[in-house]
C-alpha cells in the first residue's frame, strides 16, 4: 500500500548555506513536535499520520531538481531527522539519495 501527499517547499537551493546555519539554532535542535516548531526548516501542514507514525525507514529523494531556484532538500532532510529523533521506542533509519550533492552530504544539523 502506498500513500502520497503533496508538499509545498518554501526553500530554494541557493538558500542552502543560510538554512543549514539556521538549523544549528536552538529552535531547530530541540526535539519536539515539529508542527509547532519555529525552525525555518520545519515543514508544517503535513497530515497527522506523517508526524505520528513510528517510521522504521524514511527515504529522502525529493523534491527533484538541483539548481538555484529549485526547492532543495534541506527541509525534507531536516524533517526526516526530526521525525526519527522524536520516535519514543525503536530506531528509524533515514536514507538520503544523491549524497554526492553538498546539501545531501552535509545534511541539516539537529539534536544528538
Amino acid at each position: 500500500m502506498l500513500e502520497s501527499y503533496h508538499v509545498t517547499y518554501d526553500s530554494k537551493v541557493h538558500q542552502a548555506d543560510s538554512l543549514m546555519e539556521a538549523g544549528k539554532g536552538q529552535e531547530c535542535t530541540m526535539v519536539g513536535d515539529t508542527r509547532h516548531s519555529a525552525c525555518q526548516l520545519a515543514l508544517k501542514g503535513l497530515p497527522s499520520d506523517v508526524y505520528e507514525t513510528m517510521w522504521d525507514l524514511i527515504m529522502v529523494d525529493a523534491p527533484t531538481g538541483y539548481y538555484d531556484e529549485a526547492p532543495g532538500r534541506m527541509s525534507a532532510i531536516y524533517m526526516a531527522g526530526m521525525i526519527a529523533r522524536n520516535r519514543e521506542e525503536g530506531e528509524t533509519d533515514v536514507f538520503v539519495h544523491d549524497v554526492n550533492r553538498v546539501v545531501e552530504r552535509v545534511g541539516v544539523p539537529g539534536p544528538q
